[in-house]
């Protein structure tokens, strides 16, 4: 049992206060052996009763006995089973998450190679808008002025 853990904690209470009958929440006073007193102390039926109550006593904690004695043998080792188990499960998701990454660098490098692809498309297509518009501007001023001397040449004509 690690110290300091919760378990350690109760069994340090329970050897501070030998006499409670209040074990991990449960209440062992039925397994306590009593002897008959008074008139009980006359009947044999009384005396059966403490009998049996004896017995299961002395079951219960031969019980506990071979639980503690299993628990040492075994228990450490499931223990360490169990962890074994979670760092092995540990590995694996550090190991996908290592390929998740590197198929999200992937992508990101893919990306960023088409944007910089596009981006000489972009400018290339932005040249051509600009010099479309030049080019509109310049039409229009000669369209103007070519409507001016129209415009003149009607008033000179008429």
């Amino acid at each position: 049992v690690p110290k300091g853990g919760a378990l350690w904690k109760e069994f340090e209470r329970l050897e501070a206060d030998p006499d409670s009958k209040m074990e991990a929440g449960f209440d062992l006073s039925r397994y306590d052996p009593v002897a008959p007193s008074g008139a009980a102390a006359q009947k044999p039926d009384a005396w059966g009763e403490a009998l049996r109550a004896a017995e299961t006593s002395l079951e219960h904690n031969g019980i506990r006995a071979a639980n503690a004695e299993l628990m040492g043998l075994y228990g450490v080792n499931a223990w360490r089973a169990h962890n074994i188990g979670l760092e092995d499960a540990n590995e694996v998701y550090r190991k996908r998450l290592a390929v998740e990454k590197a198929k999200v660098v992937g992508i990101n490098r893919k990306r960023q190679h088409l944007q910089l692809g596009s981006a000489a498309k972009l400018q290339k297509l932005e040249d051509r808008y600009v010099t479309a518009v030049h080019k509109n501007r310049r039409i229009e001023g000669q369209c103007m002025a070519l409507e001016k001397e129209i415009g003149e040449l009607q008033r000179a004509k008429g």
